[in-house]
């Protein structure tokens, strides 16, 4: 319930256009689709050009390449196949406090073909870090 809540909350703060979960719908699309990396991952095609926001590890590193990750151990490990590749538009000044965070990123989704290691890439117009959900917050003893 409290993480229902928490994402509610994201969803309510979140200024702009019309909010759909559905990026496979058919007629006109909405400019802001929510989706999880798994579905950017797995099906890039579905989502090229357009306005995603999607959670997950960022990295930022300008020598190694800035990627968004599934988890931690996925950049660690350099399980790049576990990621999409981040740029970050140069209105976005603080890009780098979402370094070594878990983040909520807004941005621009290009599919990337036949690289063999990551699916695509965001650019990011804007991004929110998130915060672990304490014990005493989820009702848990």
């Amino acid at each position: 319930m409290k993480n229902a809540l928490v994402l509610g909350v994201l969803v309510a703060g979140c200024s702009g256009p019309k909010l759909s979960g559905d990026a496979g719908i058919a007629g006109p699309q909405p400019s802001l689709v929510f989706v999880s990396l798994i579905q950017l991952i797995a099906g890039p095609e579905r989502f090229d050009g357009r306005e995603v926001a999607v959670a997950g590890y960022c990295w930022v590193e300008p020598e190694e390449g800035t990627a968004l990750y599934l988890h931690e151990e996925d950049h660690r490990y350099f399980a790049t196949m576990n990621s999409v590749g981040l740029t970050f538009e140069q209105s976005l000044t603080n890009a780098g406090g979402c370094h070594d965070r878990h983040v909520l990123i807004f941005g621009i989704f290009a599919a990337l073909r036949g690289t063999g290691t990551v699916s695509g890439s965001v650019n990011v117009g804007n991004f929110r870090v998130q915060e672990p959900v304490s014990a005493e917050g989820n009702g848990a003893q």
